[in-house]
């Protein structure tokens, strides 16, 4: 498309009252929703635990009654119960925005995934934990956390939300100055 022709289009457009009207009411919109969307703290890390409560659900179904007689599969039978369990309550920390709680639930689940390696999850083979040495290096970072007091900033995405709506209103500028440039 020619340069010459989209400045005349845009300048013909900008001529209007409604379609000036139209670019301020845009330009508030994006502007009061940002405040929206820091308000509800959309984004604040809850997707990254779904895969992962997802894999659980699908490799404690994978159990029935008679892998359930044998002990290796029993116990990882309730590791995988108490892993659902402690991730419901890191969840619910999340959605509640209580840092103490999210720190203890966290360090229950790491434990729990670390105790599943003790039988090497037997009969849960497409379960998607962490490694050992990430379960154990994440215990240790919350461990610290937890023994000095260091609170942890529970959402983290949310500049992540800002920095899209920068960039927006940054190309917005930028196209209109290229524009009528």
């Amino acid at each position: 498309m020619n340069l010459t022709y989209l400045k005349s289009n845009l300048l013909i457009v900008l001529k209007s009252k409604k379609n000036q009207l139209l670019i301020v009411i845009l330009v508030l919109f994006f502007t009061f929703s940002l405040f929206i969307v820091e308000n509800q703290k959309i984004g604040d890390g809850t997707k990254s635990w779904e895969t992962y409560s997802e894999s659980l659900q699908a490799n404690s179904n994978y159990f029935d009654s008679e892998m359930l007689k044998k002990s290796t599969y029993k116990n990882t039978y309730d590791n995988l119960n108490k892993q659902a369990q402690e991730l419901a309550s890191l969840q619910n920390s999340q959605v509640f925005t209580d840092p103490v709680q999210y720190l203890n639930s966290y360090r229950n689940l790491l434990t729990t995934m670390q105790a599943g390696y003790t039988n090497h999850y037997a009969g849960a083979n497409t379960l998607n934990v962490p490694s050992q040495f990430f379960i154990s290096k994440e215990l240790n970072r919350i461990n610290y956390l937890i023994k000095h007091k260091i609170p942890i900033v529970m959402n983290n995405e949310s500049s992540a939300t800002y920095l899209i709506y920068v960039l927006s209103f940054l190309g917005t500028i930028i196209f209109f100055y290229i524009s009528f440039k």
